[in-house]
């Protein structure tokens, strides 16, 4: 039975290009509020989506384990953000790790992928129905995750409502994998990391290629 009461959160879209800004602000310590204001307000329009956008980014920084786990690693990590696949990498990571609706639809993608070349919503909506209920929140939720996940370069859309796989990101450097790892050991509680050669196997890893690490 569906679990009606789980939380969603993702209720709007997270422009990664302001949240980027902010999260590398924040491992600066210079956290300026202002200014992702005005990023976001010309990322939307009308004052209630603006102050959703606002919260979002903050929530999404401030209420987060990945952010901590990147906060002790802040070198390394702002160093990683100025590659392009590490950054979406990262982004992705933080947001898998602050939203347990995303990291659930990583992985429910990525096990379809294993099985078939195309993944329509439909099929995204009954399988996250089985845990989240089939409400319209649901589908709006899911609709930002895809959006996110375009965004990052994690899935491709080759029509409206039907998505493939895209290519595995290939990060530059070992923290990527490092973040990318611990959002899944945030989501996955139980998974032992004494045995990190089956880890990579695991269907969250899909769209992270270590090869070159």
């Amino acid at each position: 039975m569906a679990e009606q009461n789980k939380a969603l959160g993702l209720h709007q879209r997270i422009p990664l290009d302001i949240l980027a800004e902010a999260v590398c602000a924040d491992l600066r310590g210079e956290a300026d509020s202002d200014r992702i204001t005005q990023l976001i307000r010309t990322e939307y329009a009308g004052e209630n989506r603006q102050k959703k956008g606002v919260h979002q980014i903050k929530t999404t920084i401030a209420m987060n384990p990945v952010m901590d786990f990147c906060r002790g690693h802040k070198d390394a990590v702002l160093t990683a953000m100025r590659a392009e696949n590490d950054s979406k990498l990262i982004l992705g990571a933080i947001i898998a790790g602050r939203y347990r609706f995303c990291y659930e639809a990583y992985c429910a993608l990525a096990k379809q992928f294993r099985i078939q070349d195309y993944v329509n919503t439909d099929l995204l909506q009954r399988i996250m129905g089985t845990e989240y209920g089939a409400n319209k929140s649901v589908v709006n939720v899911q609709i930002n995750t895809l959006a996110q996940m375009l965004e990052a370069g994690l899935i491709v859309r080759v029509k409206p409502g039907v998505y493939k796989a895209a290519e595995p990101l290939v990060p530059v450097y070992s923290i990527t994998l490092d973040v990318w790892k611990e959002s899944y050991y945030i989501n996955e509680p139980l998974a032992s990391s004494e045995n990190e050669e089956t880890l990579l196997f695991q269907p969250y890893f899909k769209y992270i290629d270590v090869s070159r690490l």
